[in-house]
């Protein structure tokens, strides 16, 4: 399997716009236009192994909720059906209201070997 860099991106979370740089757009199989012009983040999750899926909505669900730092170890179905093991690791940020708006963060490949080097790194 090829090695990719990390991947960068922002959700706005009033609007639901989840953006990506090119990087997670090949991570998740998507078209990188369409990741830097935004996309629902149903869009993204849908790409997230179906035995993950649960999982990592609950985790975001939680870091939109309390505010910590949010760290995800999943794996995705990018294009033709290549499964790739990544990292999530990112943050929710809110308005002076208290109201979400940005989460942001970077998707690491990695393979199941190495995998191990990020856990405790948040």
């Amino acid at each position: 399997m090829d090695e990719i860099e990390p991947g960068v991106y922002a959700w706005i979370v009033a609007s639901d716009l989840h953006y990506g740089d090119s990087m997670v757009a090949t991570l998740f199989g998507l078209k990188s236009q369409d990741t830097q012009r935004g996309l629902p983040v149903a869009r993204y999750l849908e790409r997230i192994h179906i035995e993950d899926r649960a999982e990592v909505s609950r985790l975001i669900a939680k870091a939109v909720s309390d505010g910590q730092p949010f760290y995800a170890e999943y794996r995705v179905v990018g294009a033709k059906g290549l499964i790739r093991h990544v990292i999530d690791i990112g943050r929710c940020y809110y308005h002076s209201n208290g109201m979400p708006h940005l989460c942001s963060g970077i998707v690491y490949p990695v393979s199941q070997l190495n995998a191990s080097a990020f856990v405790g790194t948040v």
